[in-house]
């Protein structure tokens, strides 16, 4: 490897410099990373807080079909021409996996929700099978 500071350094100090950064990154390797919020004060001197980003979850409006049901030629001209894709919505680049993350579990949640209710309740909760939007209509 070949580095500008490297190669003006004599060739002693280039060979201490040189076994001390890979002694420096031998350490950081030989310790499992941990997210910043799990760290203890012990970790400051083998983990660095490096750049940090606070995420924030931003809406999306996100294309959806409906299983079995075509949908209007309008949606899918919206969809297209005027919807913007999901990395583009929210206003900072960090906040999309976030933002996708969050619209997933929800989704998710809300998908498991219904599922949970209809099979502990059933008739009884008044709920229609073809109610459920997560299932297709006969």
């Amino acid at each position: 490897m070949s580095h500008p500071q490297l190669s003006s350094l004599p060739a002693g100090k280039s060979a201490v410099l040189q076994r001390a950064i890979v002694a420096a990154i031998r350490a950081q390797l030989s310790v499992p990373w941990l997210p910043p919020n799990c760290r203890l004060p012990l970790h400051s001197q083998t983990q660095s807080p490096g750049a940090l980003h606070s995420f924030h979850v931003q809406p999306l409006s996100l294309a959806h079909c409906s299983p079995g049901k075509k949908p209007l030629k309008e949606v899918k001209d919206y969809h297209r021409d005027i919807l913007p894709p999901v990395t583009a919505q929210p206003s900072h680049h960090a906040s999309v996996v976030a933002s996708i993350l969050e619209q997933h579990t929800a989704e998710l949640s809300a998908a498991q929700e219904w599922d949970s209710e209809w099979n502990s309740q059933g008739l009884l909760s008044r709920l229609k099978p073809q109610a459920n939007p997560h299932t297709e209509s006969p």
